[in-house]
């Protein structure tokens, strides 16, 4: 199955989940970059104006993969913007989809809000969708304190805490079926594209 990983990593934490995962999948993991500098306080303008960035377009061709898996951090219980704006460029063009997060907290229902978010950008909802928070690594006394989860810059060791959630991941993006195309000698003139074959007679 061709597969790509897509991601955005502000702290350095995403990118380096999004490089494992692409080692165990066997697939090439390519950024998103943003056309200005990112700073702590553009994240908190882009929260409270609901701003979204502007980002250079993928080399990559998404719709020619049969899985595009998504990593990103959650900023404020809603996908970090610059992976808010891949999604809505590249409506259309993901064909089949999967979404994971390393992040710091989780908000109440935080999951279903993302997967609501997910459905509304690509227009359908994803294969797999795991939220991994760095908070339940700390002891419970120093898990409210944002500023110090916040910070925190994982390890690949801390990625060992979550293997159960990975591998479940894992599994789901590489038991998805491959997408079918439409063979160019059936319809003629036409790109190929997704295809679903017809359902079987009475």
């Amino acid at each position: 199955m061709h597969t790509l990983i897509v991601y955005f990593s502000y702290s350095g934490n995403n990118r380096m989940l999004a490089e494992y995962l692409g080692g165990r999948i066997g697939c090439e993991a390519v950024p998103i970059v943003e056309e200005k500098r990112r700073h702590s306080y553009t994240i908190l303008l882009d929260m409270m104006l609901s701003r979204m960035p502007a980002i250079r377009p993928l080399a990559q061709h998404l719709a020619s993969y049969d899985h595009v898996v998504l990593v990103a951090p959650i900023w404020g219980g809603k996908l970090a913007h610059p992976m808010h704006a891949l999604i809505k460029q590249q409506r259309g063009m993901l064909n089949r989809y999967s979404f994971i997060s390393l992040s710091g907290y989780a908000q109440q229902e935080q999951v279903d809000k993302v997967n609501e978010e997910l459905i509304a950008l690509a227009g359908h909802a994803p294969i797999a969708h795991v939220e991994l928070n760095l908070g339940e690594l700390f002891p419970p006394e120093k898990r409210k304190q944002v500023s110090t989860v916040s910070a925190y810059r994982a390890s690949r060791r801390d990625l060992d805490a979550f293997l159960p959630q990975i591998d479940a991941f894992i599994a789901q993006v590489q038991e998805a079926p491959p997408r079918f195309e439409v063979p160019p000698d059936v319809l003629p003139g036409l790109h190929p594209g997704p295809y679903r074959p017809p359902a079987p007679g009475p």
